[in-house]
């Protein structure tokens, strides 16, 4: 594991700080029972998104329930501090969960927890305990309905100044026609993002799962935020490894980075497991934030 977050902090640059950054990002991985089929019981999981310069984004699978102290070598007090009273009001799941995941890169951090109850509705009501009134109100505007989708998590992401962005994740069900959902929440929004999707997959609009987030912060349209896992049913090959770079050098994105950490998380895997795993999409207007998910295999003695 450290050795892993080592070289990828290498490629993204960190020189002599790569090694004591991988030591603390390794230190507060912990395993746990159940999975999703994002992470597919993986501990760690590396992003890298275009536009933008190469830069090291490691989600990290953390101890559940929340441990703060374990966390004190990552992120900055007041920042861990806001994290941990929000949390802190979440009423623990009574279900396997597949945890609760930080997301962790120099200038951003945010923390996913799991909404996967059995009932959505607990899932819901455990969720109200840690918003504001002005969130529960905006929850009510923006949820998906049960007949269309269900929680899937919650991402909080703070600042040193408080907590910056609550956001809600919705696992659309297999019958539902995503095109409808993301078209209701942001017209014009949808066929930038199935574009990008036609480079990773042949049948863009029908592959994989579809999640939707939701901001319970902005009033405004903030956009269409969108992730499919139909990337992970597409073998590891020297295709997958082309649209990689085809894709990146499109967007405008760290295309050496994002091949280069490819093939270090292809580098060990068995023959049916799938390193590019999910794309998610972020599109605004005339603009689009793509964020591809490389999840290495798993140390049988790690899970």
């Amino acid at each position: 594991m450290e050795a892993l977050l080592l070289r990828a902090a290498l490629l993204a640059g960190y020189g002599r700080e790569a090694a004591p950054l991988a030591q603390k990002l390794a230190a507060v991985v912990q395993a746990g029972a159940a999975r999703s089929c994002l992470d597919a019981g993986a501990l760690v999981q590396l992003t890298v998104a275009a536009p933008g310069p190469p830069d090291l984004q490691v989600g990290l699978r953390l101890a559940d329930p929340f441990d703060a102290n374990a966390l004190t070598e990552l992120l900055p007090p007041p920042t861990l501090g806001y994290l941990a009273q929000g949390l802190d009001r979440l009423p623990p799941a009574d279900h396997a969960s597949m945890g609760t995941w930080l997301f962790w890169s120099e200038t951003r951090q945010s923390v996913y927890v799991d909404l996967r109850d059995p009932d959505p509705a607990c899932a819901l009501k455990r969720l109200q305990c840690l918003l504001t009134p002005q969130q529960q109100d905006r929850l009510e505007q923006v949820a998906i309905p049960v007949h269309q989708g269900r929680p899937w998590a919650v991402r909080l992401e703070a600042t040193s100044a408080g907590i910056k962005r609550v956001q809600v994740h919705w696992l659309l069900h297999r019958h539902t026609l995503v095109h409808e959902v993301a078209e209701g929440i942001a017209p014009g929004h949808w066929p930038m993002a199935l574009e990008v999707l036609g480079h990773l997959l042949k049948r863009p609009g029908h592959s994989g799962r579809w999640v939707i987030a939701t901001s319970l912060n902005n009033q405004n349209s903030p956009g269409l935020s969108i992730a499919n896992s139909g990337w992970a049913l597409v073998p590891e090959d020297a295709e997958k490894h082309r649209a990689i770079a085809r894709l990146f050098k499109q967007l405008g994105g760290p295309q050496d980075y994002a091949e280069a950490l490819w093939s270090l998380c292809q580098g060990q895997v068995g023959p049916k497991w799938r390193v590019g795993r999910a794309c998610e999409l972020h599109v605004h207007g005339n603009h689009i934030h793509t964020k591809l998910f490389f999840v290495p295999q798993p140390d049988a003695n790690q899970v």
